[in-house]
């Protein structure tokens, strides 16, 4: 009798291997499709965002005597507000003036006597 190599056994065995690895595929696609659905809302919100700059610049540089370069120094001014040079605006937070403690700037107010400061930007909103 010859030896063929075959093992039915085995071959389930890989069958079953086989069949796992083809699922775990499957739910890592799902999730993948469930990571992009959650943010399609955001990738829609940035461009809408960059849509609005770009056309609030258009109107600015063709009203004024603005420059690209103008932009730029400014951008870069703001950027380093917090003595860093890394293409975002982070203010540091201000102080409480009735405790002294730090304002956090994602609550919009003391966490320890409730002080709410003004908005002296339309930007501190955001």
């Amino acid at each position: 009798m010859l030896n063929s190599g075959f093992n039915p056994k085995q071959s389930l065995v890989y069958a079953d291997q086989w069949e796992n690895y083809v699922a775990g595929l499957v739910n890592q696609e799902r999730n993948l499709h469930s990571t992009d659905r959650a943010m399609l809302p955001l990738v829609e919100h940035v461009e809408r965002l960059t849509l609005l700059c770009e056309a609030m610049w258009a109107l600015i540089s063709e009203k004024t005597n603005l420059s690209q370069d103008d932009l730029s120094k400014k951008m870069t001014e703001l950027d380093l507000e917090d003595g860093v040079l890394d293409h975002k605006h982070n203010k540091p937070p201000m102080d409480c003036p009735e405790c002294g403690n730090k304002i956090c700037r994602k609550f919009g107010r003391c966490l320890f006597f409730g002080y709410n400061p003004e908005n002296t930007s339309a930007f501190e909103t955001i």
